[in-house]
This record gives C-alpha cells, sequence and structure tokens, in this order.
C-alpha cells in the first residue's frame, strides 16, 4: 500500500505519492490570497463606527481576521482534496508536514474523520515550496527515520 505525504503551509500545498521507496507529486496547489496583502482582499475603505463610550469616531480593522479566515479557507481545501485522494487511491498512512499553526488548522478537520481508514501522522516543520522535491523528500525521510537529529515530532493524530 501507498502512503501519502502532504507539506503544506497556509500559501501552498503539495502531495507526495510514496510507494516503495519511490515517491511521486501527484499534487500542487497555491492559494495566492494569502500571499496578498489585507488591503488587496478587503474594501478600499474601512468601515468606521462609534465609540461606545464618547461621541468618537473610529475605523474598523478586519485585517487579521481576513488573513485568519483566508488560512481556514485553504486548509479545508486542503483536507477535502487529502480525502479525495484516499477515495481515489487508498493509501495505509498519510503524513502532514506543516509548521504548527496550519496543523493546528487541519488537525480539526482531520479529527472530523470518524474511525478513518488509515493512520494520520503529523511532523511541525516548516517546508519551503521553493526547496526542490528532492531536498524536501530527504528532509522527511530524515524526521521520520531520525538518521539526523530531529526537532519536530511525529506523532499519530488522537
Amino acid at each position: 500500500m501507498k502512503t501519502l505525504i502532504l507539506m503544506a503551509n497556509s500559501e501552498w500545498g503539495q502531495w507526495v505519492q510514496l510507494e516503495n521507496g519511490h515517491f511521486e507529486v501527484v499534487e500542487e496547489r497555491e492559494h495566492p490570497q494569502s500571499k496578498d496583502k489585507v488591503e488587496h482582499l478587503v474594501s478600499d475603505r474601512p468601515g468606521r463606527t462609534f465609540s461606545s463610550v464618547s461621541t468618537a469616531r473610529h475605523s474598523l480593522n478586519e485585517g487579521q481576521e481576513i488573513m485568519d479566515e483566508e488560512r481556514h479557507k485553504f486548509a479545508r481545501e486542503v483536507f477535502r482534496f487529502s480525502k479525495q485522494r484516499y477515495l481515489l487511491f487508498p493509501y495505509k498512512e498519510l503524513w502532514v508536514v506543516a509548521g504548527p499553526k496550519f496543523i493546528g488548522e487541519l488537525r480539526p478537520l482531520f479529527q472530523s474523520i470518524s474511525d478513518p481508514p488509515y493512520l494520520i501522522r503529523e511532523i511541525h516543520k516548516e517546508v519551503s515550496p521553493r526547496e526542490s522535491i528532492e531536498g524536501k523528500m530527504g528532509k522527511v525521510y530524515e524526521w521520520v527515520y531520525g538518521n539526523s537529529p530531529r526537532k519536530g515530532s511525529l506523532h499519530k493524530f488522537s
């Protein structure tokens, strides 16, 4: 059986199929909205509101909320593709390689699968989208098999 490796962050996701020591990139997606500045994602001028204790008016700042929502959207897209990939090509394990913040977005989505038919592991490491696939996979092998000091963790979603 095959292993599917998902390497992702809030801007990018790459799925790699691993079988008998050979790997193949099966999908790569980008989420350009996560790279945009907040000003490009919201209207030209922020809304205005009155202060609750005086007559002063303040602008509303939606910046962080907008960026969080974009990260949530991409996490849901990544989850849907991973789930769809399993339905088409069953695999025995899913390794999720992402930084702690994005793992935090993905974990509840994967935990929503009651009795997952495959083992889900996570590695808390950032992988650069600009790095070669060989470099990425070399790091994943090192983190999983312990051939070098590992700072990330590897454990089953509980």
